[in-house]
């Protein structure tokens, strides 16, 4: 678990000049991967210690709920964690909830969160960790190869389940997919092609 001192080494970071964004991200990635144990819950003081960061979901313009099903890939175990959910990424990008975003901004975030191309049709959804326990998901620190700020975010209900099971998974039901996507918020696209 994060303490309150660590903070101070984030924000070091985050506020050190002449620093490239991917620079930023990078180092960042070293602080928060030797803070944070992988497989690890991010509880409520964890977040505030790490700098209460965003947390950026790629989803359609609508976020529908066909797009918050989760994939094969979401089923997978990583590392220790063996509960299916959706992937996210800790923001530590110049990403704000009042800033519109640039296509290559969705197809950094697409790449580090699911490793796949980006499309026109991506946009970059946001939320904290007080909105998505507020609708009943927990967040776990879930680094791969590709991005050493994954995240998963998973529904509590299956904490209940003893993983891995045997035969089928019950789906994360419509009604807490709609609850879910009301803990979002979608960021404004530039005006350019994607």
């Amino acid at each position: 678990m994060v303490t309150g001192p660590d903070n101070n080494i984030i924000n070091d970071a985050l506020t050190r000049p002449n620093l490239s964004p991917m620079g930023r991200f990078q180092q960042i990635s070293e602080i928060v991967s030797k803070l944070l144990i992988p497989g690890e819950k991010i509880d409520t003081e964890t977040y505030e210690a790490l700098g209460s960061p965003l947390m950026l979901l790629i989803g359609n313009s609508r976020l529908n709920l066909h797009a918050m099903r989760l994939r094969p890939a979401d089923y997978q175990s990583i590392g220790t964690v063996s509960q299916p959910g959706l992937s996210a990424i800790l923001n530590y990008l110049p990403i704000t909830e009042q800033d519109p975003v640039t296509c290559d901004m969705i197809a950094a975030v697409k790449i580090a969160t699911v490793a796949a191309p980006s499309d026109r049709r991506d946009n970059i959804w946001v939320t904290d960790l007080p909105r998505l326990t507020e609708v009943g998901f927990e967040v776990f620190y879930t680094p791969v190869k590709t991005n050493p700020l994954h995240v998963r975010l998973i529904w509590e209900d299956y904490s209940l389940i003893e993983f891995p099971v045997q035969g089928d998974i019950p789906e994360i039901p419509d009604e807490v997919l709609r609850t879910l996507k009301g803990a979002f918020t979608k960021l404004k696209k530039l005006k350019e092609q994607c």
